[in-house]
């Protein structure tokens, strides 16, 4: 009697586990670079907020019109890789612009969002009116509402 101890893997079975895993591996790979570009644009909102409640805190602390940079409760960032933020605070209103740095992605650099109070919002009122290039508005959907 003779046994056949062949064990192991056949070249084409290990052809075909490679080609599987390249195709998942094309597939993930672009999902994955959005997804980490998507987190990272994401920063700059949360801070452009941080500014719109030290500004409408100085506003109910002082009155519309009464506001300098001194005022506000705020400090931008210094250290961020993603981008730079300068926030202007006038009499005639506030305004935080975030700058997109080359770090973030090189087509995306020099981009702005920006956040500016005005006292006469369109329909009445007053608020922060949402700017930005669209090339990071389509990355933070909810940042222009």
């Amino acid at each position: 009697m003779v046994r056949n101890l062949r064990k192991g893997f056949t070249l084409i079975e290990l052809m075909v586990v490679i080609v599987i895993i390249g195709v998942l591996a094309s597939l993930a790979i672009p999902r994955f670079t959005e997804a980490s570009l998507k987190a990272k644009v994401a920063e700059a909102p949360g801070v452009l907020k941080g500014f719109e409640s030290a500004y409408l805190a100085a506003v109910a602390e002082r009155g519309v019109g009464q506001i300098n940079q001194d005022d506000l409760i705020y400090k931008a960032p210094d250290a961020s890789k993603w981008f730079s933020y300068s926030p202007v605070s006038e009499a005639s209103g506030g305004t935080c612009i975030a700058t997109a740095s080359s770090a973030l992605k090189s087509s995306l650099s020099g981009k702005t969002l920006s956040a500016s109070y005005s006292a006469e919002m369109p329909g009445g009122g007053d608020g922060f009116t949402h700017t930005g290039a669209s090339e990071l508005t389509k990355l933070v959907p909810n940042f222009l509402r």
